[in-house]
């Protein structure tokens, strides 16, 4: 029967070679699931600061201050104030300022 040993152990031996195969196109997959759209998201234009706190905050950025928000049912909009969310915006603008004072130091 060494037969039977000579195929049981070319059978484990195989299935360890299919496992790293695998494991190596998943990795493969993984990187390339996470490097490709990197460079198109740089590439892209940054936010004006006000939309971006409006976004973060869950306001609508083509809302007015003035306007009053028209609410349809099932819709939401954030309870900030007008006076919050200036308060927030200088909080960004405070951020950063300091960071770009650190960076020169």
């Amino acid at each position: 029967m060494p037969g039977t040993v000579w195929a049981a152990g070319t059978i484990v031996a195989m299935a360890g070679f299919l496992a790293g195969v695998v494991t190596g196109m998943a990795a493969v997959g993984l990187l390339l699931i996470v490097l490709t759209p990197s460079r198109r998201v740089r590439a892209e234009a940054r936010l004006d600061r006000e939309i971006e706190t409006r976004v973060l905050l869950g306001v609508d950025p083509d809302l007015d201050d003035d306007a009053p928000p028209a609410t349809a049912e099932g819709e939401h909009f954030s309870d900030f104030g007008a006076a919050e969310l200036q308060a927030l915006r200088q909080i960004g603008i405070e951020r950063s300022s300091s960071r770009r004072g650190a960076r020169r130091r």
